[in-house]
């Protein structure tokens, strides 16, 4: 049986399949409710179904183990080991568990991540390594030695993620999937690679099958479970390609047809880490394909534009494996410049906000860790405090090193009669600077309400700050309230006593640090 016929046999049922399956598919959604509601991120009005990569899946595999049982002898023409290709196949399976686990119940993004990282850790042992080096031209560019694992393990993790932040326009992630598979399987043929190459064309034709109901106006999305188990799919193999023929045909061309979801995520971790201060699994609305629908762009245009750039994408992959070095270096220079401008103008690159976004972060960190510095200096001050005055003066000096413009505490004497402690910071730039105000409680030990310690803190130009110096202060109040000072300190805080305090000299200036004010109560306002 020849290699044409043996192909037509895995593609025809995975397509037929794929056209069998996914209406099945649609009604089993329907049947038990799994549905994708519509929500501010979505771009659907209406509940779709979400269990399309049931469908992928099953017209991908079925063909593929098929084939595998009929003609077991490809096993050993392909140079790969059984136990490699058992092992993709059972941790793709678990991977499509997990993303179906996840379209019904949303598991933590962490467990997923462990989950993906424990499958990718199982193939690298099946398969007696990963990816030892980038080779280019049969040339080693960069040799891994001991970190091969964890290479092999962030590039398998990172084409998954990245397949299931593409998904989100109807067919992207489909016909994104299909030119990378498509690729994937010409560098397997000309290795030689005849299982992988089998595999990646029952998954281009089960992923065509379900496209004839994933484009726009999509009647069944993929989900999770078909996001995750196509790229897991995708990066294993092109792994297992890599064994055999090396880097250039195994990793780096299918890379380049996944130019797009690869640069999205990349550049979705920096948005989320650097100018939102998010966690790197935190939902939005930032990717390419929103940028292009917010520049105006209708769905169906938005995709096409999607798909020619990711076929152009192809073109210069192949370009690069079978072409000369000058076709090369000209296709890939103006595939470069072309992906820039779409990402540029799209919104997605904004590389002067993210530097000004790092400096800022870089600045709150510094700053929030000389507050809590100063924080826990002041902890220790105030365990020695055994008087009211001594209390008070720490409170101040305190103030003064967390750069509060202004404390006030009223104060009621034995004697019934009130008076308003007040002490306000000599810097004339932190007291005409922007400030919030705020009441803090101090408990005692008299019967009643806890004082309440009104609070001006300069804000900066950044609230944060202020609310983080709040919140140590709260802190503070918390853990050292006059109703620790011993008995007799309540003399001096309802005789009258008079308080002097000399506020301290700066020895840095006011800065940005981050974070919340549990211990505020009552208000808050800005002016």
């Amino acid at each position: 049986m020849s290699i044409l016929e043996i192909t037509l046999f895995c593609a025809l049922p995975a397509l037929a399949l794929a056209l069998i399956l996914t209406p099945l598919v649609i009604r089993l959604s329907k049947a038990v409710n799994l549905m994708d509601a519509p929500g501010p991120r979505k771009i659907h009005s209406t509940p779709i179904p979400r269990l399309g990569g049931l469908a992928i899946a099953a017209a991908t595999l079925i063909p593929f183990v098929a084939t595998i049982i009929w003609k077991h002898e490809l096993l050993l023409a392909s140079h790969i080991n059984t136990a490699a290709i058992l092992t993709l196949i059972s941790t793709a399976t678990a991977v499509l568990i997990l993303g179906l686990i996840d379209d019904m119940v949303n598991v933590p993004a962490k467990l997923k991540l462990m989950v993906l990282v424990a499958a990718a850790a199982a193939l690298c042992a099946s398969c007696g390594g990963g990816i030892s080096d980038i080779t280019f031209k049969g040339s080693s560019v960069l040799k891994f030695g001991n970190w091969s694992w964890l290479v092999t393990i962030v590039f398998i993790n990172g084409i998954a993620v990245s397949i299931n932040f593409i998904d989100g326009l109807d067919g992207l992630a489909a016909g994104i999937s299909i030119a990378a598979f498509a690729v994937l399987a010409v560098g397997a043929a000309s290795g030689g690679q005849i299982l992988i190459f089998l595999l990646a064309v029952c998954m281009i034709f089960a992923l065509v099958g379900f496209l004839v109901f994933n484009f726009h106006p999509a009647k069944v999305f993929m989900g999770d479970c078909g996001s995750l188990f196509i790229g897991f799919v995708l990066a294993g193999s092109c792994v297992l390609v890599t064994q055999r023929v090396g880097t250039t045909r195994g990793i780096i061309l299918p890379s380049l047809a996944m130019s797009i979801p690869l640069l999205d995520t990349a550049l979705t971790m920096v948005r989320r880490s650097v100018l939102h201060r998010q966690s790197l699994f935190t939902a939005e609305r930032g990717h390419i394909h929103h940028r292009l629908l917010d520049t105006g762009l209708i769905h169906r245009h938005a995709v096409l534009i999607l798909y020619a750039v990711t076929f152009t994408a192809a073109c210069v992959a192949l370009v690069t494996y079978f072409g000369d070095p000058l076709a090369t270096a000209l296709t890939a220079g103006g595939f470069i410049l072309a992906l820039s401008i779409l990402f540029r103008v799209s919104g997605s690159v904004r590389a002067q906000e993210t530097l000004q976004a790092f400096r800022r972060n870089r600045a709150m960190h510094r700053q929030r860790k000389r507050y809590q510095t100063i924080f826990d200096e002041l902890r220790v001050a105030f365990r020695e405090q055994e008087t009211f005055e001594g209390w008070w003066d720490c409170l101040c000096r305190g103030a003064e090193k967390l750069d509060i413009a202004k404390l006030e505490l009223p104060v009621t004497r034995r004697n019934g009669s009130s008076v308003n402690l007040t002490w306000k910071s000599e810097d004339g730039e932190v007291i005409r600077a922007d400030a919030i105000s705020a009441e803090v409680p101090v408990r005692h030990r008299r019967q009643g309400d806890p004082l309440r310690l009104e609070v001006e803190v300069p804000a900066s130009n950044c609230l944060e700050s202020a609310g983080y110096r709040v919140a140590l202060l709260s802190q503070l109040m918390n853990e050292f309230s006059l109703a620790r000072l011993p008995v007799s300190s309540d003399r001096d805080g309802g005789g009258g006593s008079k308080l002097t305090h000399t506020p301290l000299s700066k020895t840095e200036p006011s800065g940005l640090a981050s974070g919340q004010s549990p211990e505020l109560v009552a208000r808050s306002v800005i002016r």
